[in-house]
C-alpha cells in the first residue's frame, strides 16, 4: 500500500484489512522510525551572571551546551512548553562562544546553534606600567582586547593595550 508521504518522525500507524465481503480485520499497529533531527535550539540567552543558559527547543529533547574546546558545560531536557534552562559550570561571563545541540529520544541530533556570553568580568589590574622618557606615553600589560588604560588624575589619557 502506498502512503501519501514518508513517515519519518515516529508516527503511529494502524492497519486494518477488509475482505471482499466487507469484513474488517482487527487493527495492527506499527510505529515509524524517528529519523528526523530536531531543529537547532533558538531564543538563546546567557543569564544569571553566566550561570544559566535559557532557550527554546523540541519538547523532550536533551540540550547539551559546550564551550569552544567541546567541553560539556551543562545540559537540560526541554520542557513540554518548548523552554529549557541549563545550568553552566563554570559560569560563562567573559564573552565566551557557546555551542548547543539538542538530541531527541531517538538520538537524532540537531545542527548546532551558538550564543555568546556577555563579558561581565572586569579585566585584571594592569601590570608592568612605565612612562616613556618624555613622560608623554604610558606602556604596560593588560587583558588582550582591552581598549586601553585610563590614567587619573589630570589629565586623563588613553594608551592602546599591548
Amino acid at each position: 500500500m502506498a502512503l501519501g508521504s514518508a513517515q519519518l518522525n515516529g508516527q503511529r500507524l494502524t492497519v486494518t484489512l477488509q475482505d471482499a465481503a466487507g469484513n474488517p480485520s482487527q487493527a495492527a499497529a506499527i510505529v515509524a522510525a524517528d529519523v528526523t533531527a530536531p531543529l537547532a535550539p533558538t531564543a538563546l540567552a546567557v543569564i544569571n551572571n553566566g550561570a544559566t543558559l535559557t532557550g527554546s527547543g523540541e519538547a523532550g529533547a536533551t540540550v547539551t551546551v559546550r564551550n569552544a574546546s567541546g567541553t560539556v558545560l551543562g545540559s537540560a531536557v526541554v520542557n513540554a512548553d518548548g523552554s529549557f534552562s541549563a545550568g553552566l559550570n563554570p559560569a560563562q561571563a567573559n564573552g565566551q562562544v557557546l555551542t548547543l545541540t539538542q538530541a531527541d529520544a531517538a538520538g537524532n541530533v540537531s545542527l548546532p546553534a551558538s550564543v555568546t556570553a556577555s563579558d561581565t568580568t572586569a579585566p585584571t589590574v594592569a601590570t608592568q606600567l612605565s612612562l616613556t622618557s618624555d613622560l608623554l606615553r604610558l606602556a604596560g600589560t593588560g587583558e588582550a582586547g582591552a581598549d586601553g588604560y585610563r590614567c587619573v588624575p589630570v589629565p586623563p589619557c588613553w594608551a592602546p593595550a599591548r
